[in-house]
């Protein structure tokens, strides 16, 4: 999201509404939760906890690199998108083809299409809305509002129930959007424009929920790297050819500074922070995960305020506090 793609947010999906948000593991991954057998060597919660939260924080930087990069050059959000896919793909796909799992078939064609699409379309329009209404704005409606998209589109597209720590959810995410929306600060873009990169955060918001469901289809018989090589080579795919089709090509960037934050894009906030997660993901709890990850929106909308003077009015300030209470309602649910 700036930050991290939707891949990831497969790692948060869980079959059960009310924990939407919150990492769980796949059959072909080894349980997160830390090894307490008597006898057993123990994997330290703590360092999954921090690689984690590092892989959080290289997400943060995306959103910042991409508005440092569209002031230095004419590139449009698009091209950033298909770069940071086109580049990180191949990477990632290196990890994937030292892991087991079933070969792809027919049964998968569907799902690896959604993904393709939804990938592209969440890259495409998170780099759309911070063009438009800066990284922090972007990124609190698409990252916070995305976990309560899942369990909404959970319960009306598998059936899944809404219990009532989920509605608790929803009513603070609702609530905190129309703040933030409403009354999001000052902007130095006009009225228009400010409202299509609002429509265009929440668009990428659902594409990113889509695509946690779409990845739901595949994850029991492919293991996570393969999971986020697929979401990003299929991703990579549509992308690029939405930009050759819309820009008449897939430009390149036209400067040294421009190619470095490019390459930056495509290699640190997207291929090092997935395989930092997932190197996290097998040592924290899914719960403290789930937490830890907030990191993100807090980070990027920090580093927005300290390096570009973006700041939210007060209103749209609780509507963003509304919007990461709504994640943590999610997240922190009981043990049972």
């Amino acid at each position: 999201m700036g930050h991290r793609s939707p891949t990831h947010t497969d790692a948060h999906g869980t079959s059960d509404a009310d924990t939407a948000s919150a990492p769980a593991p796949s059959p072909s991954t080894p349980d997160p939760t830390p090894d307490t057998t008597p006898g057993a060597t123990p994997t330290p919660a703590l360092t999954g906890l921090l690689l984690v939260a590092l892989a959080a924080l290289l997400w943060s930087t995306a959103g910042i690199a991409s508005r440092v990069l569209f002031d230095l050059s004419d590139i449009d959000p698009l091209t950033v998108g298909a770069w940071r896919l086109v580049l990180a793909a191949p990477l990632v796909g290196l990890l994937a083809l030292r892991r087991p799992g079933a070969p792809l078939d027919r049964r998968d064609l569907g799902a690896l299409l959604v993904l393709g699409l939804t990938q592209a379309g969440y890259q495409g329009l998170y780099f759309g809305a911070v063009a438009r209404v800066g990284v922090a704005l972007a990124t609190l409606l698409a990252l916070c509002a995305a976990p309560v998209l899942v369990a909404l589109l959970a319960r009306l597209v598998l059936g899944e129930r809404l219990g009532p720590r989920t509605l608790a959810a929803v009513v603070l995410a609702v609530a905190g959007a129309v703040l933030l929306v409403g009354f999001p600060g000052p902007l130095e873009a006009d009225g228009a424009t400010v409202v299509l990169g609002l429509a265009m955060a929440g668009g990428s918001a659902l594409s990113y929920a889509v695509f946690t469901l779409a990845s739901r289809r595949l994850a029991p018989r492919h293991h996570p790297f393969r999971l986020v090589a697929l979401g990003f080579g299929a991703g990579a795919v549509v992308l690029a050819a939405v930009t050759v089709a819309v820009n008449g090509g897939l430009a390149l960037p036209t400067s040294a500074p421009a190619w470095g934050l490019v390459l930056y894009m495509g290699v640190v906030p997207t291929a090092l922070a997935y395989v930092v997660f997932l190197w996290g993901m097998r040592r924290a709890s899914a719960t403290g995960s789930a937490v830890v990850v907030l990191l993100e929106p807090l980070s990027a909308t920090l580093l927005a305020w300290m390096l570009f003077g973006e700041r939210l009015g007060p209103l749209g300030a609780a509507g963003g506090a509304l919007l990461l209470s709504a994640v943590l309602v999610l997240a922190l649910r009981r043990r049972r």
